[in-house]
């Protein structure tokens, strides 16, 4: 805080925030159709995962207003989603790059249906069970378990 600058925070940044979560769930959630459709899984995973963070800080910013002192399970449970969450936005944007390199490189004289499908298995496993198989370490940090 600089010259006797209020601080940004509380009640003057509260109506903002959540209106913009809503309003980002809801332009994410119109891209879901046509990535399903064209089964393109790391666009997918990516824009689920942004829906997952912009719903974890609507509820957390309409909840915590105010109110601190009722929430230790639910601040635990955050927590541990938060962490995971850091993660899994590398992981689906590393698939959007391997996609868009996929994309750009020249193509193969015979495509075959399967790297289609090997790819879209490896988005699967990178945007979903590395997130699934870290999942428990912050857990056992936050515990004090070696």
């Amino acid at each position: 805080m600089w010259d006797g600058e209020k601080s940004r925070s509380g009640p003057e940044i509260f109506p903002a925030v959540p209106v913009l979560c809503i309003i980002s769930i809801i332009c994410c959630l119109l891209l879901v159709p046509g990535f399903m459709k064209t089964r393109v899984f790391a666009l997918t995973f990516y824009v689920w995962w942004l829906i997952l963070g912009s719903t974890l800080i609507l509820v957390n910013t309409c909840i915590w207003r105010g109110n601190t002192r009722n929430i230790p399970i639910y601040a635990d449970i955050v927590a541990h989603i938060w962490g995971i969450y850091c993660l899994t936005l590398y992981a689906a944007m590393l698939c959007v790059n391997k996609l868009i390199w996929t994309i750009s490189r020249p193509a193969p004289s015979v495509k075959v249906y399967d790297s289609r499908l090997r790819m879209n298995r490896i988005d699967i496993l990178v945007c979903v069970g590395l997130p699934l198989l870290l999942s428990p370490m912050p857990l056992r940090v936050s515990e004090g378990i070696p």
